[in-house]
């Protein structure tokens, strides 16, 4: 049987520092059939030259986009997913390393899942990773343990406030893919691996490998980078108005989650997403009681003790005003 193509979105951004490297290691991916697609958010640094070289050299690489301002990751993720037609997808950071099995692993378990729940549900798979230092040291040899995410509970309702699925590890299908097509607006959505994990907790199935596959390089210039996990630096950074501003901020992420996918999604989810959204509105004692009765809370004792103190302390109108 012959391997399909994977699609392989990269989104760059002045990456002239480390996107060889990455390029690189694809390249030196064990599974073969795959497609660089790289969408670049008008770079001012020499990535465009760079990215053309590769381009001059493997035929597997195309630029795709050099003349749009997007702004930000996720429009130039997803715009750059649109030109995709393959049954497989995997999103790529500018600045990573992935080690040699990568591609061969993911597509392993997405059609593993594909083969049990049918092609016609969007799913996805993600794997740990490794941290490193910008000459590629290692910081940690898990990037779940050195954030402390849980990764067993799959719930929608802790979907909808804890975001465990890093982009860069993601390997989707093509119903995934679609459903991504229907977002029509990215106001009010944190980002696109999240948006990946509402989809997939709402209307299809995904699935953790716990093992790592890349080298997550930790670096001053990341739009988003990993913070080390830590009891005593939760609680001395502790700021009732951050939190209450946090808190907010992932409301926000639900309701225009809900406002673009809300016709698609089985009665169920929509039920559990709106339950989300109305306990805000309730009094600091019943918010809580909704958060534990529907599993809206975050991983750990440390963070829902967190959670459960600003809750108790913000009255709903707080929320509105933040």
């Amino acid at each position: 049987m012959e391997e399909p193509v994977v699609d392989i979105i990269m989104a760059t951004y002045n990456g002239a520092k480390y996107v060889s490297e990455q390029i690189e290691s694809i390249q030196r991916q064990s599974y073969k059939n795959w497609r660089l697609l790289i969408s670049d958010d008008c770079s001012s640094d020499a990535t465009l030259d760079i990215v053309r070289s590769y381009t001059n050299s493997d035929d597997r690489i195309k630029l795709i986009s050099n003349e749009v301002k997007f702004g930000g990751a996720m429009p130039n993720f997803l715009n750059a997913l649109s030109k995709s037609e393959s049954s497989l997808f995997m999103f790529c950071d500018q600045d990573d390393i992935w080690l040699e099995d990568k591609i061969k692993i993911s597509v392993e378990y997405i059609t593993s899942l594909e083969n049990e729940f049918g092609t016609d549900k969007p799913i996805f798979v993600s794997s740990d990773m490794k941290i490193v230092d910008d000459d590629l040291n290692l910081l940690s040899s898990s990037f779940i343990n050195y954030e402390r995410f849980g990764t067993k509970d799959s719930s929608l309702g802790h979907a909808l406030i804890e975001n465990n699925v890093w982009g860069c590890t993601i390997i989707g299908n093509a119903s995934l893919r679609i459903w991504l097509s229907r977002c029509a607006s990215y106001d009010g959505l944190i980002m696109h691996d999240w948006l990946v994990n509402l989809i997939c907790k709402s209307a299809g199935f995904s699935y953790f490998v716990n093992e790592s596959t890349s080298l997550y390089r930790q670096h001053s210039g990341q739009e988003v980078g990993s913070h080390k996990f830590s009891f005593i630096k939760l609680v001395s950074g502790f700021s009732l108005q951050n939190s209450r501003s946090f808190w907010n901020t992932v409301r926000k992420n639900a309701e225009a989650f809900l406002n673009n996918y809300q016709e698609y999604l089985p009665t169920e989810s929509t039920g559990i997403i709106k339950g989300f959204i109305d306990m805000f509105e309730l009094s600091p004692v019943n918010r809580i009681i909704c958060a534990y009765k529907h599993g809206y809370l975050p991983s750990g004792f440390s963070r829902r003790l967190g959670q459960m103190i600003v809750f108790l302390l913000t009255p709903s109108s707080a929320f509105k005003d933040v």
